[in-house]
């Protein structure tokens, strides 16, 4: 079973364009040319780590497959290819 660390991930997530909402939940939000594109929800419980649940539930989130989240989470994907992936998945309209 894959676990990710929360913090590391959030942090990469961060550094991809994901910004952090104003609200009382840890949401991460994705937004391109100004316009919405999609949020996710990131743990912020007692444990460092993103168990397969989570993660299945972020990918998702993000529109991604488990391993594209997983490559996105720790740093093979970058911003500009996962702006690919949402523009071929037609997210960003």
């Amino acid at each position: 079973m894959a676990t990710i660390d929360s913090t590391k991930t959030r942090n990469n997530l961060l550094s991809k364009g994901f910004q952090e909402s104003n609200s009382d939940h840890k949401r991460l939000e994705f937004w391109h040319e100004g316009k919405f594109v999609l949020n996710t929800k990131i743990s912020h419980g007692p444990s460092h780590d993103l168990n397969e649940h989570l993660i299945h539930q972020m990918s998702k989130q993000c529109l991604l497959t488990k391993q594209e989240f997983l490559n996105l989470a720790n740093c093979p994907l970058k911003e500009k290819e996962y702006l690919q992936i949402l523009n071929k998945k037609q997210a960003l309209k």
